[in-house]
């Protein structure tokens, strides 16, 4: 068989070219779109906000999302339990005007990228 286990059975991965395994190390589409370095800045903040709190990083996240007015219902998505009970966690989490100032003091705007109501819009690509 090609690639993999050799017999070929199940579980067995083929990292040759054209693979979805070698996608991430070819796609620089993705981070062109969304991996800029102060994202990375805003990711350090939460962490030091939820190492203060003795909470993980993504009740920090949900709970300041929570505080936004304008959102109704973030989306989250778990594969775990224990992603869930963190998840559920943040709804009683808190934030003080000051961590939420430290979370929002490192992001920069992004332009609007993606699907726009049947148009997509990309870096360097005008329609």
């Amino acid at each position: 068989g090609q690639g993999g286990s050799a017999d070929g059975g199940a579980g067995a991965v083929n990292a040759g070219p054209g693979s979805p395994a070698e996608r991430g190390e070819t796609d620089t589409l993705t981070d062109e779109l969304y991996d800029h370095d102060s994202d990375w800045d805003v990711v350090d903040a939460a962490l030091r906000v939820a190492r203060r709190r003795g909470v993980e990083p993504v009740q920090v996240a949900l709970a300041w999302l929570l505080s936004r007015p304008a959102v109704v219902a973030p989306v989250v998505g778990f594969t775990k339990v224990g992603q869930m009970d963190a998840a559920a966690a943040s709804v009683d989490l808190v934030l003080g005007d000051d961590e939420c100032a430290e979370l929002e003091a490192p992001y920069r705007p992004h332009a609007v990228r993606g699907w726009l109501g049947g148009a997509v819009r990309l870096p360097g690509i005008s329609s």
